[in-house]
């Protein structure tokens, strides 16, 4: 069975895909072209990664998060065989210049990570994957969009969604949930000191009006939180993140499948970018053959965005 076979049985796969688009209206292709044309995102840690997957010519290839391509790129151009994913719809229109670039050997398909075995195809198959990527961070694009929400130095609609037909949004989530749903995440998600002060304010604020804006939030938070090192925000702007794209379920279940799929001496790389995404690696590579590597000092002063960055890799050694 060859990769287009495989993947034309599950050329409907959209499983974490909602059918209802309660807000995806206000946000049109248009609007999505002209984001994703920012093409700003530098990838992290790109050598590593090659080598880590050990990337070679006619090798079978997944990138769980394709992004701005520039891992999906660098693999293409070692001769290599490409099934990227991806959740936001701002990555499938870049892709199409990829596409373009390499029609035979680059595939996509728009969908979670999480579901990385059912677009892979029929499990029966006897065609395993040499290597599998997890990108955990965001792209650059998706930060610089102001309307996307992620990025509390922009004002811009308070929305958050990687995937814009998912119903839950930020707006939705901040305006909706109790002070006790909301400082749980703060603290479990951000280990915010101040989750439960900053959840009552934000109930408080929410009765004189609708929070729909990212700077009405960091209003609100900076009201408890000084700048320590970090913008003030920087704790509940990601757990708000983690906590609409439900992260770390999906990012759970796409360890578990993707090591399913890989071949026997196969490798599954993931770049984390803060503690609690690495611990969740860390330990599911606690019984693996497994490998540690930070970026290097003149990555960090080239992209900033490696700073935080971790890669983690595998070597499947048994079933």
């Amino acid at each position: 069975m060859t990769i287009q076979e495989m993947l034309s049985l599950s050329s409907n796969t959209n499983t974490d895909m909602n059918s209802s688009n309660h807000e995806v209206s206000n946000y049109s292709a248009e609007s999505r072209m002209q984001a994703a044309s920012f093409q700003v995102h530098i990838p992290v840690m790109m050598q590593p990664v090659l080598d880590a997957l050990k990337v070679r010519e006619c090798g079978f290839y997944i990138d769980g998060t394709f992004g701005a391509g520039g891992h999906t790129r660098a693999m293409l151009q070692h001769g290599a065989v490409v099934l990227a994913l991806d959740r936001d719809q701002e990555a499938i229109d870049r892709a199409a210049v990829v596409e373009k670039d390499y029609p035979h050997t680059f595939f996509i398909k728009h969908t979670s990570f999480a579901n990385i075995d059912k677009v892979w195809g029929n499990k029966g198959a006897p065609m395993k994957v040499d290597g599998i990527l997890l990108d955990l961070g965001f792209s650059s694009n998706q930060i610089e969009d102001a309307d996307r929400g992620f990025a509390f130095s922009k004002n811009g609609n308070l929305d958050m969604r990687f995937d814009f037909s998912q119903e839950l949004s930020a707006r939705t989530w901040i305006n909706t949930a109790s002070a006790q749903e909301l400082a749980d995440v703060f603290e479990k998600y951000g280990q915010e000191k101040h989750a439960s002060i900053i959840a009552k304010e934000i109930v408080k604020q929410r009765k004189s009006g609708e929070i729909t804006t990212t700077f009405a939030l960091v209003d609100i938070i900076a009201k408890y939180n000084e700048f320590d090192g970090k913008h003030a925000a920087t704790r509940i702007f990601q757990a708000i993140r983690i906590h609409v794209n439900d992260e770390f379920t999906h990012i759970r279940k796409a360890l578990i499948e993707a090591r399913k799929i890989l071949k026997q001496h196969g490798r599954l790389a993931v770049l984390t970018f803060h503690s609690l995404e690495d611990k969740i690696v860390k330990d599911f590579f606690a019984n693996e053959v497994s490998f540690l590597q930070l970026p290097s000092t003149k990555e960090i002063e080239h992209n900033a965005r490696a700073r935080s960055a971790k890669l983690r890799w595998m070597i499947k050694t048994s079933q």
